[in-house]
């Protein structure tokens, strides 16, 4: 997930530097790959908290951990809407990237 999300703010910035909205397209297309493993680590963690109280303070740490780094990749999503915003003079929100193509 965090390499993913590496991935994504380095995209988004080169997207930006460059003007170049494919570069931004695939921004957008990982992010739901983030929001899935976030949801997996959400529910994961939830299940291993009720199985077993004494995991309650470690896996509150990753519950906390997997949110930032999902908001960090919202972040870079919102680089890779701008840019595509500011080249293509379209506005794009990511739940409806399908219309963008």
């Amino acid at each position: 997930m965090s390499s993913i999300a590496r991935i994504m703010v380095r995209e988004s910035l080169d997207s930006f530097i460059n003007s170049y909205p494919p570069l931004a397209t695939r921004v957008l297309e990982s992010d739901d790959v983030v929001d899935t493993l976030n949801r997996n680590i959400f529910y994961r963690m939830v299940r291993s908290m009720q199985a077993d109280h004494s995991l309650i303070e470690p896996a509150s740490h990753i519950l906390i951990l997997s949110r930032n780094i999902e908001r960090l990749a919202d972040h870079a999503t919102n680089i890779a809407e701008d840019v595509i915003f500011l080249v293509e003079a379209k506005v794009v929100k990511h739940h409806a990237l399908n219309h963008h193509r």
